[in-house]
């Protein structure tokens, strides 16, 4: 995927398709995507399913989505929520600790391929791969993902 501007939410979008299946064809060993919310990201589409689907069959392969909240994700998004729930035990869910941790909005795949997007409110971003600034981001969240906790479980345990 060559590095690319993002100025919208649709480009933002195709974008986030793209680069879970480049992470399939570069065999990856981890993709991560965060996002406060995950409002805008394309979770109900087909083909982002099908990637992270070909993603989580390799072996070794873990998935990790780091968000403030994710209740707008259980209500609108319930073919992620069963496609979670299929590969729970590649997919992982958590939240800050810290309420005032910032989340950031991107999807960073190893050391290889980062999507960020710097401007919410604009979609703007930024595609980067093989890129030195991909460590400094890999290295901030690495940060952030220490102070977390699981949350979203995958199945619904209860009477």
């Amino acid at each position: 995927m060559d590095a690319t501007e993002i100025s919208s939410v649709s480009d933002f979008r195709s974008v986030i398709c793209a680069a879970a299946r480049e992470a399939v064809d570069q065999r990856v060993r981890r993709l991560v995507l965060a996002d406060p919310d995950f409002d805008e990201w394309p979770l109900e589409d087909a083909a982002l399913l099908d990637a992270l689907a070909d993603f989580v069959r390799l072996p070794g392969r873990h998935v990790l989505l780091l968000g403030r909240s994710f209740d707008l994700v259980a209500r609108r998004c319930p073919r992620f929520v069963r496609w979670r729930q299929t590969w729970g035990h590649a997919v992982e869910t958590r939240r800050p600790v810290d309420d005032e941790a910032l989340v950031p909005c991107l999807l960073l795949a190893d050391r290889s391929l980062a999507v960020e997007v710097l401007d919410k409110e604009h979609w703007r971003g930024r595609v980067m791969s093989a890129d030195a600034r991909i460590s400094v981001l890999l290295n901030d969240f690495d940060a952030l993902a220490q102070r977390t906790e699981p949350t979203f479980g995958a199945t619904t345990l209860g009477l």
